[in-house]
């Protein structure tokens, strides 16, 4: 099995949210500090995982 990096799972989530209608078109993702909250991580992890989207 691959090893997936905790920045590269939240990009994976995160994307799942935008499909599923989370966050509505042309509306803004929640801010770095709070997915870092809702992760459980730093907001570092969290910028590196939105770059992916």
């Amino acid at each position: 099995m691959a090893h997936s990096f905790r920045w590269q799972l939240i990009a994976e989530e995160l994307r799942a949210d935008i499909n599923e209608g989370r966050y509505a078109p042309g509306h803004k993702l929640d801010t770095e500090e709070v997915l870092a909250r809702r992760f459980h991580v730093n907001r570092h992890t969290v910028r590196r995982a939105i770059e992916l989207l």
